[in-house]
C-alpha cells in the first residue's frame, strides 16, 4: 500500500503477469517455518486468505509437521492442502527424508526458496546433485542464497555465478532462480 507505483501484492499468477505488464515487482507472502499453524489445518485456509502464497515446512524452531526427519500425518495434510488451496510449498531447511516425501506426493512445483547447490570444494552444502535433479523433475526451483553462511565469508557475483553454472549445466537454467533471505550484519 505503502508504494502502489513499484510493488503489486500477488496472490494469483494472473497478479505476477500483471506487475510484470506494469514493470512492478509482484511481492507473494510467505512464511518461514510452519509452526504459526500449531497443528490446526484450518488455520492454512485462515493465512490463504490474508494472502499467504508460500509456505517453508521446515525452520529452526520444532513443529508439527516434520519430526524425526519425516512428515508427520499432520505435515502430509499440510502438503495436501498447499496443493488444492495453490500455496507455493518450499523445501528449505527440510530433512532429506522429508524432501523426498514431500515430492513424491506434491502435485504442483516445490521450489527451495533460498539455498545453494552442493558443489565440491564449497563447504555449505544444501542441494546434492541428486536432490537438484528431484526437484527439477517436479519442475522446481531453488532460490540461490546470497548470505555468507552459504556462500563464504566473502560473497561475490562470482560465487552465485557459480551456482547458477553448476544448477543449469546439470537440470537446466529453469531451476535457477534468486532467493536471498535478509539477515542483519
Amino acid at each position: 500500500r505503502a508504494d502502489p507505483q513499484h510493488v503489486l501484492l500477488a496472490r494469483s499468477v494472473e497478479d505476477i503477469l500483471q506487475a510484470k505488464r506494469q514493470g512492478k515487482v509482484a511481492i507473494l507472502f510467505g512464511v518461514e517455518g510452519g509452526k504459526l499453524l500449531e497443528g490446526r489445518l484450518e488455520l492454512l485456509q485462515t493465512f490463504y486468505d490474508r494472502g499467504l502464497r508460500e509456505l517453508q515446512l521446515c525452520w529452526a524452531v520444532p513443529n508439527q509437521i516434520v519430526e524425526e526427519q519425516n512428515l508427520t500425518a499432520f505435515g502430509r495434510q499440510v502438503v495436501r492442502e498447499c496443493d488444492r488451496l495453490g500455496i507455493i510449498v518450499s523445501l528449505t531447511h527440510i530433512s532429506t527424508p522429508a524432501f523426498f516425501e514431500v515430492l513424491e506426493m506434491t502435485r504442483k512445483p516445490p521450489i527451495v526458496c533460498h539455498g545453494i547447490a552442493s558443489i565440491p570444494g564449497w563447504q555449505a552444502a544444501d542441494l546434492t546433485d541428486r536432490k537438484l535433479k528431484a526437484l527439477a523433475s517436479r519442475e522446481g526451483l531453488l532460490g540461490i542464497h546470497f548470505y555468507r553462511s552459504y556462500l563464504g565469508s566473502r560473497p561475490s557475483v562470482q560465487r552465485v555465478v557459480e551456482q547458477v553454472d553448476h544448477i543449469a549445466n546439470l537440470v537446466g537454467i529453469d531451476t535457477v532462480g534468486l532467493g536471498i533471505d535478509f539477515f542483519p550484519t
